[in-house]
This record gives structure tokens, sequence and C-alpha cells, in this order.
């Protein structure tokens, strides 16, 4: 049995889907204590009690676009005496616990912790493939390729081991501590069966990004709206709160297609369950900017730099014929991390 400090990104909800599955498994095994923040600690402290809230970083957005000044303004203000207080309270439990090595997920304290402690860390994430990864850069990208760098470079602590979380043909650059493996699925699709219900599900992480409903009220078919925080129907459009797992799960494996930013856990759900995919990354975003020009490259769906009427149209109206992955567990990933975390150990 290993004492695990695990933390991972509260940004969005693909952090905590895969971790949650990480952290179910590791704890048949191994003691755990979590940080994390934002969204995911509201759920998964709702589930188990060693959960703690660090505060951590946040975006804002407006119109899809991350507004950094905003960004930088609200997590400056996280600087202060109440901050402070938590994490030396948060301190003193990781030093009461004592723990063996750190697992992270693109998470700033628990690597500033492993560190400071002198224990082995371990990184767990798709964000390392920008710097790791063998890839072409669009040259009108360049700037946003070494804006992400910097940013990761300087929000997580270097790891011991890095396991890279990779789409299908992806590869990495050599280097003995850094490791692929394919992306984590949650346990619940791998029974699913999946059908064609004849709707489209959209999931947006920028609630506000304005002109969607009335982009998506001209076209003719049925829309189901997750991202927005509303309970309503507007004529074709269904909007829907994340307040249940199992009903997501069950339209997106009912769907007829999926629209999307171009977080990396969603496409990897997709492509699981064979659903095309419509992506609008995040302007500026280098991280789903990847993410989107991998789905027009091998073909998964449509890549747009907009929520574009005349596109979204043809993306509806395409018949994509993708198949649903042959993979039926994430053995082969905990297999690999029980090597790993034997052999940091």
């Amino acid at each position: 049995m290993v004492r695990i400090l695990y933390g991972f990104c509260g940004i969005g909800m693909g952090h905590y889907i895969r971790n949650k599955e990480i952290i179910n498994e590791l704890d048949k095994k191994h003691k755990i204590l979590i940080v994390c923040s934002g969204e995911p600690y509201k759920r998964l402290s709702k589930e188990r009690n060693n959960v703690y809230d660090t505060g951590g970083f946040e975006l804002f957005f407006k119109n899809n676009r991350i507004i950094n000044i905003k960004t930088i303004q609200e997590n400056i203000k996280k600087l202060n005496q109440k901050t402070f207080n938590n994490l030396k309270k948060i301190d003193k439990i990781i030093l009461s616990f004592k723990p063996n090595i750190v697992i992270s997920d693109w998470e700033s304290y628990s690597s500033f912790k492993a560190k400071e402690l002198k224990l082995p860390l371990i990184s767990i994430d798709n964000q390392h493939y920008l710097i790791y990864g063998k890839y072409k850069t669009p040259i009108r990208e360049s700037f946003q390729k070494i804006k992400a760098e910097i940013i990761l470079k300087s929000l997580v602590k270097e790891a011991d081991i890095y396991i890279i979380l990779l789409y299908p043909n992806c590869l990495l650059e050599y280097k003995k501590n850094v490791f692929g493996t394919n992306p984590i699925i949650r346990r619940e699709l791998f029974n699913i069966k999946t059908s064609d219900k004849n709707f489209f599900l959209v999931y947006q992480s920028t609630k506000d990004y304005e002109g969607v409903s009335e982009i998506l009220k001209k076209i003719n078919k049925k829309f189901i709206v997750y991202g927005f925080n509303r309970e309503k129907t507007e004529n074709n459009i269904t909007f829907k709160k994340f307040t249940d797992d199992k009903k997501f799960i069950e339209d997106l494996a009912a769907c007829s297609g999926i629209l999307t930013n171009g977080g990396f856990t969603l496409i990897s759900e997709a492509m699981f369950l064979g659903k095309p995919l419509f992506v609008v990354p995040i302007i500026n975003h280098f991280e789903q900017i990847l993410n989107g020009l991998y789905v027009k490259k091998y073909k998964l769906g449509i890549y747009s730099d907009n929520f574009n009427e005349k596109k979204l149209k043809k993306f509806v109206n395409t018949k994509f014929n993708l198949k649903r992955s042959k993979i039926k567990s994430n053995k082969d990933f905990f297999r690999f991390l029980d090597e790993i975390i034997e052999k940091v150990t």
C-alpha cells in the first residue's frame, strides 16, 4: 500500500471525469488524499471525505475566448489571507497523512508540494503532449504554442515521470521518463449500447458564448445543450444542466453527433463511441486547436474556427460512418500505472 497525494486541475469537467476513474481504481490498493478545486471539488467532495479545496487557478471566458485581463485579476484576488490560511490547513493535513508519492493532473499545489517534501512526482495528463509530442505547428499558431508551453511549465513543477494521454497515431519525442497511453474512458461507456435518436449533443465549456442558440435555431435538427447552466426548451433546443452524469452519458450514447470546444476528454469519448464531432476550439487555446486539427486530419468530423452556420449545416447532414472502438477497459492503463508507482516507491 502506498500513500498518495493526488491533485488534479479544476478547470472544466474533463479532468474530473478521468481522475475519478483513476482514483476509484487506486482506492482498491492505496490510501489517497485528494486536492482539487472548482466544480470538480464540489462534485467529488459529495462522494468522499478526503477531498480538499485548494482554490486553484481559474479561466474566465466571453464569446468563446479567454479574457486574459479578468483571468489575471480574479486569480490575483485569491492571493489573500483566507487562501493562505486554507492552504496552511491543507499543509498540516498533508504532513499528518505522510504521503509517499504525488500524482498530479496539471494541478499546481500538489506538484509544488512534491518538490517541497522531496517526493516522487508522477504527472498524468494530456497537456504535456504540447511539450513532448511530435506534431507540426501551424505557422499562425506559433505564438499560441509558445504561450501554452510557458503557462504549462510555470503552473506545474517538473515531474519524475510523465504519463501522457494520447489519441491514436499521436507520437512522443523520446525521453526516458515520458510515456504515452490511451485516453481514460469512464467505465459506464464500455458496456453502454449506442444508437442514433436523431438529435445532436452540444457541450460548451464557455457559458456565455453569445449567438450559439440563435444559430442552432436556424438548423432543422434537434439539439440537447449542456454547459449553459439552464433547464429549459426553446424551439428545437433543449438545455440541460450537469446535474445527472447518467443522463449525460445516455445522451452521449444516443446522439447523432457532438458539437463541442476542443476538450480532450469529450473528444476521446466521442471517438470511443464512434460519434462524429463538430469542433470549435476556444479562441487562441492552443491545446484545443491541436485537438480540432486532429479531428480534421483523421476525418472524425468538422473543425471550425467559429460557430459557422454553413459548416454546421454540412456537419448535421453528413454521414461519417465512424466505428466504435474495440477497447474493452482501462486495464492496460492501470496495469502500467501500478508498474510506475512500484518503480518510484
